[in-house]
């Protein structure tokens, strides 16, 4: 069965393959802008100053460091090596083994972000990105059980966030032979029936499971005006109404079907060549490189680590100037 295309998570949503399916957030270069605009605003937004600053102080003059470029092997280079200095530094900090496993998956990898997750719920069970991270890495080895699991587990400790999840739980219960538990979310997603694609997709497949063809084809006839299903929903769409004796338009949706597959291809091979072409931009996790820093810093000022913060503060200022909380963090160290 061809998989739907499901939205990107994150929340928590992972990019799909040119084909369907999902991908592992570490590989997915378009994870990182959903992190950039999920994780790292978490990360850099303490519940209060860590440097302890006088906010009515008199501005003092602060010796901001000059801007720096990195190329993406050095971006990677540095994350890692991060990774493995919050582990070092903070080994019983929950946090600091959740923000590792982040930057582990980021930068390539996924069985120490894994470890660390792991680490990180043995540690304090409520840590809700630990959760998450490890509900995408059963999903990335094919553990659809272990998936609603760790869902079920994020669940009990942020439900907003867990909620945001729902494509990965759907998918997953539908890749498990779930098709009752899958369809019950869904139904749950919109109780007037109105659903996006990639839920008419797999409440399609679901469908299907339970042998109902015709109710099947009805939800996959419904999601071929998503572009960015089309495709999966044609190929369900045609195989329900070859079940259901049509064969005459079970072999037009085969024929659009691979078009649409066609198509898909040539456009894939382009964005390869596009992508060897050029090289990778590595603006994007610079910046959340930038707010790891950040993070980085503020966990050394909550230990009185004035030093190790300011160099932390002063690394994200220079990899990300634009980016508020280090330049507010060392204003504020200079005041105290």
């Amino acid at each position: 069965m061809r998989r739907a295309r499901t939205p990107q998570r994150r929340s928590g949503s992972a990019a799909t393959r040119p084909n369907g399916g999902w991908v592992p957030l570490a590989v997915a270069a378009v994870a990182v802008s959903v992190i950039a605009g999920i994780l790292v605003e978490r990360l850099t937004r303490p519940a209060a100053d860590p440097a302890g600053g006088r906010g009515g102080a008199t501005p003092v003059a602060i010796d901001w460091p000059e801007p720096v470029t990195l190329s993406a092997d050095e971006v990677t280079r540095e994350g890692r090596e991060l990774a493995e200095r919050l582990v070092a530094e903070f080994p019983d900090l929950a946090r600091a083994q959740t923000a590792s496993g982040r930057l582990c998956a980021l930068f390539g990898a996924p069985l120490e972000a894994r470890q660390r997750w792991e680490r990180s719920v043995a540690l304090d069970p409520r840590q809700a990105e630990a959760w998450l991270g490890l509900a995408e890495s059963a999903h990335a080895d094919g553990d659809y059980p272990a998936v609603i699991d760790r869902l079920d587990r994020l669940t009990a400790v942020d439900e907003a966030l867990a909620r945001r999840q729902l494509p990965l739980r759907v998918e997953s219960r539908v890749r498990m032979g779930d098709a009752p538990g899958a369809l019950a979310d869904l139904a749950a997603l919109a109780p007037a029936g109105e659903l996006p694609g990639w839920a008419l997709v797999l409440r399609g497949e679901a469908q299907m499971q339970q042998g109902d063809h015709a109710a099947a084809a009805e939800s996959y006839r419904l999601a071929v005006d998503d572009p960015q299903q089309a495709s999966v929903a044609r190929y369900g769409l045609a195989q329900c109404l070859a079940r259901l004796g049509r064969t005459e338009e079970a072999a037009r949706e085969r024929e659009a079907y691979t078009r649409i597959e066609e198509e898909n291809l040539r456009a894939f091979d382009q964005r390869q060549r596009d992508r060897e072409a050029a090289p990778e931009d590595p603006a994007p996790r610079v910046r959340v490189l930038a707010g790891y820093h950040t993070e980085v810093g503020s966990l050394f000022a909550k230990r009185g680590r004035w030093e190790d913060a300011e160099r932390h503060w002063r690394r994200a200022c220079s990899l990300a100037p634009d980016m508020p909380e280090p330049r507010r963090f060392l204003e504020s160290l200079t005041r105290r």
